[in-house]
C-alpha cells in the first residue's frame, strides 16, 4: 500500500496484481516443496494443546466473523455498545434464532442435501417475507440485510493482458518481508488445518501430499492472478456435517465459483447475510465447543488452559500472536513435564551388580560384602537444563547417604546432553574431586563427549571408558584392592588348589588327574557349539567368553582371571560348548578330562567330591550376585 501512493491507477492494478502473483508463487513453491521433500509430518511435532488451541482460536474467528457479517460491526470492546441498537439487535435476534433452527436441522436430517435446501428455503422464505413486508431488494441492501455484490465479468488472466508488464517491480521489493509472511502463514495454517482436521475427522491423513495438492492448486492461482489459497476448515467442517464427504462437493464448488467468475455472482444479492452467516456460526460454536470447551475433560489443567488462552489472544491480539504465544508456552510446559521424568534411571553399588569378570570366590563374597564403596549412576534420555539441577541433587544425595570411595556415571542410555547440563555435570565432577571421589564415566557418545568438553570439560582425574563392564571391573579392582588381606590376589596356584580339594596332599593327588597347557594371547581354548570333555582350572592369565553370532562380532559376555574354575556348567550337564574362550593374555590353563575324571572318581572319590562342593558353592555365590543384579535392575 505504501508503494501505491501516487501512482496512476492503472499502475496500482498492475502493481496489486503483481503482489498478489509474488505472494501466491512463493506459497505455492513452499507447498511443493514440503510435499516432495516430505516435510509435512513436521507439523505433528506441534503439541496437541498447540493444535486445539488453533481450532478453537479458528472457531472463535469464524463466530466473530459471521456476527460482523450480518451486523456490519467489528466486534470489538468499544463497539460492544452499537449492539444493543434495534437494527443490529434484530439482525443478531435473526441470526441466532436462524442459527438454532439450522442446528436442529443438521442433527436430525443427515442427508447431504439438507443443508442446501435448508440455505435456499431460508433465502426464498426472506425475500418473499420482504417483498410482502412492502421492503424492496435495494433497500433491504441498504440495510444490510441482503449481500451487495457488483455485477461483472472476469477481467482476465494478468499474465496475459499484460498486468505485469505495466507494473514496475522495484516497488515491490519493500513488502518482500511481508511476501515471507504471507508464505509462513499460508504454510503452517494449511499443515494446521490438516492436522486439526485429520483429529477432528478421526482419519489418517498424507500431510505430504495435502502439501503437493495446496502447491499445485496455488500455482495455478498465481497464474490466474488469484491470491494464496488453503484448505478450508469451515468448508470441510459443514460439508462433513452435512454428509457431503464425496468430491462431488468439491466439484459443485468449482462450478458455482466459475460461474461467480464469469458474471454470476450478482445471483447472491437474493440471500440474506443471516443466511450465510448462521451456516458459519453453527460451525464456529461447534470448534469452540470440541476444543475449547470439551478438552477441558481430556487434558490436564495447565494445558486446557493453553487452549484457552489461545482462544483468548486470537480475540485480543490476533491469530499469529496466538499462534507463537501458544508455541511458547507449550514449550515451556514441555520443558517443566520433561524435567520431571527423573534422567537416573538406577543406582547401585557392586554389591548388587558385578562386571563380566569372574572373581574367585573369595573375593566375590569380598564384593559382596563391600562393594557398595563403588556406586553406579546409570542415567538416561536426554540431559537438558531442566533436568541439571535434579541430577547435582542426586549425586549430593549417593554421596551424603553411600559415602562412596568411587561414583560411576554410566551414560550408555544417554540420547544427548544440553551446554547447560554439561556445566552442571563438570560442576558435579569438580565437587567429588574436591571430596577425593574417584569418578569414572561410562558409555559416552561422541556428541555427548563433544558438548561436556565445550563445557570446560570433567575433572582431568576422572577416568573416561567407552563400556560400562570395563568400569565396573576397574570398580571392583578398586574395591579388592582395599582389602587385599582378604583376597587370593596373594595366593598361589598350589594354595588355591588346596582350598578346593581341602588341603595340599589332596591338591597335590589332584594334580595328578591334572594336565597343564600353555596358551598364547589369541588363541582359543574351544569355540561355540564344540564337545564339552574338558573342566578348565586357571592358573594364570585371562580367559574371555564369547557368544558368536556367524558373521558378525562376537559379544563378551564373560571374563575369567587367575584362580578361577571354567566351563564347570557345560561339563556338569554334558552339553556342547555354549561360548567360545578366548585366551585374553598368556594363560596357564590346567585341563580335567572326562576321561580323567572318571578316574578320580573311582580311585579318589573324595577329591572329587571336594571339587563339586566347590563348584556347588562358587555357582551359589554367583546365582546370589545375579539374584542382586536382577533387584537392582529392576
Amino acid at each position: 500500500a505504501p508503494s501505491m501512493a501516487g501512482l496512476p491507477p492503472s499502475q496500482v492494478l498492475a502493481l496489486a496484481y503483481l503482489a498478489l502473483f509474488v505472494a501466491t508463487l512463493a506459497s505455492a513453491a513452499a507447498m511443493l516443496l514440503i510435499g516432495f521433500i516430505r516435510a509435512g509430518s513436521i507439523v505433528r511435532f506441534f503439541p496437541y494443546p498447540v493444535l486445539a488451541g488453533f481450532m478453537g482460536a479458528t472457531g472463535w474467528l469464524v463466530v466473530m466473523g459471521a456476527i460482523s457479517m450480518v451486523t456490519g460491526l467489528p466486534v470489538e470492546v468499544h463497539s460492544l455498545p452499537q449492539f444493543m441498537q434495534p437494527h443490529e439487535a434484530f439482525q443478531l435476534a435473526m441470526l441466532c434464532g436462524w442459527t438454532f433452527a439450522l442446528w436442529a436441522i443438521t442433527k436430525n436430517i443427515k442427508h447431504p442435501l439438507a443443508l442446501p435446501a435448508a440455505l435456499v428455503l431460508a433465502s426464498l422464505g426472506t425475500d418473499i417475507a420482504l417483498s410482502f413486508s412492502g421492503t424492496s431488494l435495494p433497500t433491504a441492501r441498504a440495510e444490510g440485510l441482503l449481500f451487495s455484490v457488483a455485477s461483472g465479468g472476469w477481467s482476465g488472466i494478468p499474465a496475459l493482458n499484460g498486468e505485469y508488464l505495466r507494473a514496475d517491480w522495484a516497488h515491490l521489493v519493500p513488502a518482500i518481508g511481508v511476501v515471507g509472511a504471507v508464505v509462513l502463514i499460508s504454510v503452517l495454517q494449511s499443515l494446521l488445518i490438516a492436522a486439526g482436521l485429520e483429529v477432528t475427522t478421526r482419519t489418517e491423513v498424507d500431510l505430504d501430499r495435502e502439501a503437493r495438492s495446496v502447491g499445485w492448486a496455488n500455482l495455478a492461482s498465481a497464474v490466474l492472478g488469484g491470491y494464496a489459497g488453503q484448505i478450508s476448515l469451515i468448508a470441510t467442517s459443514v460439508n462433513r456435517s452435512a454428509g457431503a464427504a464425496t468430491r462431488l462437493s468439491g466439484i459443485v464448488v468449482s462450478l458455482i465459483a466459475l460461474a461467480a467468475m464469469l458474471g454470476a455472482g450478482s445471483a447472491l444479492n437474493f440471500v440474506p447475510k443471516f443466511v450465510l452467516a448462521g451456516a458459519l456460526l453453527i460451525q464456529g460454536v461447534r470448534l469452540v465447543q470440541d476444543w475449547g470447551v470439551a478438552t477441558y475433560h481430556s487434558l490436564p489443567r495447565a494445558e486446557w488452559f493453553l487452549v484457552i488462552a489461545m482462544i483468548v489472544i486470537t480475540a485480543w491480539f490476533g491469530f499469529i500472536p496466538a499462534e507463537v504465544a501458544g508455541l511458547l508456552a507449550a514449550c515451556v510446559l514441555f520443558a517443566l513435564s520433561v524435567s520431571r521424568v527423573d534422567v537416573v534411571r538406577a543406582i547401585y553399588g557392586l554389591d548388587a551388580r558385578t562386571s563380566s569378570m569372574t572373581w574367585p570366590e573369595p573375593e566375590l563374597r569380598y564384593l559382596s560384602e563391600h562393594g557398595a564403596r563403588v556406586q553406579v549412576v546409570e542415567l538416561r534420555g536426554f540431559i537438558f537444563f531442566g533436568s541439571a539441577h535434579q541430577l547435582s541433587e542426586t549425586v549430593k544425595a549417593v554421596v551424603a547417604d553411600a559415602a562412596p570411595a568411587m561414583l560411576i556415571f554410566d551414560f550408555s542410555k544417554v540420547i544427548g546432553i544440553d551446554s547447560s547440563a554439561a556445566a552442571a555435570m563438570v560442576r558435579i565432577s569438580q565437587r567429588l574431586c574436591e571430596k577425593g571421589i574417584q569418578q569414572i564415566a561410562a558409555g559416552m557418545s561422541t556428541a555427548t563427549t563433544k558438548v561436556i568438553e565445550e563445557a570446560g570439560s570433567l575433572d582431568r582425574q576422572t577416568i573416561v571408558l567407552r563400556d560400562i563392564d570395563e568400569a565396573i571391573e576397574r570398580g571392583e579392582q578398586t574395591v579388592l584392592a582395599s582389602g587385599k588381606a582378604n583376597s587370593t590376589a596373594s595366593m598361589s596356584f598350589a594354595d588355591w588348589l588346596s582350598v578346593i580339594f581341602g588341603g595340599a596332599e589332596e591338591a597335590a593327588i589332584a594334580r595328578r588327574h591334572l594336565l597343564a597347557t600353555h596358551y598364547k594371547a589369541g588363541t582359543f581354548l574351544c569355540h561355540q557349539g564344540d564337545a564339552t570333555d574338558e573342566l578348565y582350572l586357571v592358573e594364570s592369565g585371562r580367559l574371555c567368553a564369547l557368544i558368536e553370532h556367524g558373521v558378525s562380532a562376537a559379544t563378551r559376555v564373560r571374563v575369567f582371571g587367575p584362580r578361577t574354575i571354567v566351563g564347570e556348567i557345560a561339563f556338569v550337564l554334558e552339553v556342547p560348548r555354549t561360548a567360545a574362550l578366548r585366551v585374553d593374555e598368556d594363560a596357564t590353563i590346567w585341563s580335567l578330562g572326562r576321561a580323567a575324571f572318571a578316574e578320580m572318581m573311582k580311585t579318589d572319590p573324595k577329591l572329587a567330591l571336594s571339587l563339586w562342593q566347590n563348584i556347588v558353592r562358587v555357582q551359589a555365590e554367583r546365582l546370589s550376585f545375579a539374584t542382586r543384579r536382577i533387584a537392582a535392575l529392576d
